[in-house]
């Protein structure tokens, strides 16, 4: 009971020194951070609102270095339209059927025009020559076997294929380590404004990485690629004007492969995590015994504690484990009826949780503190 009134064997109310008494039940003791148990409210408070401050500063941060990589990014974008049609620009050179004996194609004239417009598509004003004669005329391999590749034609429009690709998947990769290094963050950070019990720490926790990291991977890669000029009110008042104004084919081409790649990563990551640390875990162990691995009675260790904490495993943190199915969750419902495979990937990456934390639960982690129901 929380806060409930206290009655004796006649059920009347019991009073102590004139007021009436109120009883709340108390916490287990493993439940409760005593180290945390002198910090005042006002403490809380203001230790809770800089730590508001600070993980907004960082998604800010976080903002900024998306829209500087999808700007580079997006410039290939319009150098290079994907709704381009190349066929059509190689029938302007072609006369003739090209099954008939009088087909002609006129490559060299082909070539001519693509040079024209190199200078204007790198200055964002290309016809679509110079793209479509690169793309259907040349290729990696054939830059790459070129020795003066710098003075070929297509070695720019190569070049920007590559970065752009490049940027790309920079973009997907660093989506999940930011997302790491926002679970770090967040669980520094919560636990220094030091809460009386483990399960307000861990609700705290918990909720703050779901909401940093369903921004980070959700909301921010949506507004880094959006056109919110033509938006209405109010978020016609942000000043984001990148390349989509929409949900639109382009969009699906671009953004889609990174969203999907990214709830894959997210998908597979309790596998990685256990290999990892798992590993270095029983690394840690194998050192400490030495070249007798499987006696069970040799350690290196010189006290009772660094034992217990060197073999007792890792505790169990179940903050971002909470907040990694939330995520997976809530982006799935959120693009799942424009990309239909979220669905599954997030179903596959639940499965994926619940197996490895089902075995974790068993060999690897320590036993979990006593949590209350405010969790």
């Amino acid at each position: 009971m929380d806060g409930t009134g206290a009655y004796n064997s006649r059920y009347e109310p019991l009073e102590l020194f004139g007021e009436d008494c109120q009883i709340t039940a108390a916490p287990e003791p493993s439940n409760v951070l005593w180290e945390n148990l002198e910090t005042t409210p006002f403490q809380r408070g203001a230790r809770k609102t800089g730590v508001v401050m600070l993980i907004t500063l960082f998604i800010f941060l976080t903002f900024l270095l998306y829209s500087g990589l999808k700007s580079k990014a997006g410039e290939n974008k319009l150098k290079y339209p994907s709704s381009t049609d190349c066929n059509g620009f190689k029938s302007l050179f072609e006369k003739g059927e090209r099954s008939s004996d009088d087909y002609k194609y006129d490559v060299d004239n082909f070539k001519s025009y693509a040079e024209y417009d190199k200078d204007e598509t790198q200055n964002m004003r290309g016809a679509g020559y110079y793209m479509c004669y690169c793309k259907m005329e040349s290729s990696f391999a054939k830059i790459a076997k070129n020795k003066d590749r710098e003075n070929d034609p297509c070695y720019k429009y190569y070049t920007d294929v590559a970065s752009g690709l490049a940027l790309t998947n920079t973009v997907t990769i660093l989506v999940s380590v930011i997302n790491i290094v926002i679970r770090t963050f967040n669980i520094k950070l919560i636990g220094a404004i030091q809460y009386p019990t483990v399960s307000k720490e861990v609700s705290l926790i918990m909720l703050s990485i779901f909401w940093a990291t369903f921004i980070n991977t959700g909301v921010i890669l949506l507004m880094t690629n959006a056109e919110l000029a033509y938006s209405p009110y109010p978020l016609g008042l942000f000043p984001i004007h990148n390349q989509y104004p929409d949900f639109n084919e382009n969009w699906y081409e671009e953004i889609g492969p990174q969203l999907t790649k990214t709830m894959f990563i997210m998908a597979i990551y309790p596998y990685l995590e256990m290999l990892i640390f798992g590993g270095l875990w029983n690394l840690y162990k194998i050192l400490d015994k030495g070249c007798c691995c499987f006696d069970k009675h040799r350690t290196k260790a010189t006290t009772p504690m660094k034992f217990i904490n060197l073999y007792a495993g890792p505790a169990y943190l179940m903050h971002f484990k909470y907040s990694s199915i939330l995520t997976q969750v809530y982006i799935s419902f959120m693009y799942g009826l424009f990309i239909p495979v979220l669905f599954p990937i997030a179903a596959f990456g639940i499965f994926n949780m619940y197996m490895v934390e089902k075995f974790a639960l068993l060999y690897y982690y320590r036993k979990p503190p006593m949590y209350d129901d405010k969790l």
